[in-house]
């Protein structure tokens, strides 16, 4: 399920993307994205997309560094990357998609873990429960803001 709604983000993207995928487009807002996982303060710089949209409640996504959110491209050793998910085939899921990479560990949202979030006048506040990469059981709380100008 994980690798499906990823597929449908990265689709997503691609439709919107063009060939620079680290390239703003019009509809992208630079922002910063606050968090607290575990122990560990997170504070890095996001690019955010449809956050001033009519599609805000279906779509939005935010990343750090690509639009992927798959590379490192800063070297503060974080990499993160938040995707909107509203589905309601094959089942009803409703959250956020949230991955963060801490200096080469990957912890993910898995469908059981969806975050949480709410709107405000600045962006988003949520949280969540990650599930590290190759686990099934070894997971950390988040509490993040998104804030998007």
């Amino acid at each position: 399920m994980k690798k499906i709604i990823c597929l449908l983000a990265v689709l997503s993207l691609t439709a919107c993307g063009g060939d620079d995928n680290s390239a703003s487009s019009s509809n992208d807002l630079k922002g910063t994205f606050k968090a607290t996982m575990g122990d560990k303060k997170i504070n890095v710089a996001v690019k955010c997309h449809s956050f001033d949209s009519d599609n805000f409640d279906t779509e939005f996504t935010f990343a750090s560094d690509n639009v992927f959110g798959n590379k490192d491209t800063d070297g503060d050793g974080f990499i993160v990357r938040g995707d909107r998910v509203n589905l309601t085939e094959p089942m009803k899921i409703d959250g956020i998609s949230l991955g963060i990479n801490d200096h080469g560990i990957q912890y993910d949202t898995s469908s059981a873990f969806m975050g949480e979030f709410k709107k405000n006048d600045n962006g988003i506040t949520g949280t969540a429960k990650l599930l590290k990469e190759g686990s099934h059981t070894d997971t950390v709380e988040i509490t993040y803001e998104v804030v998007c100008k």
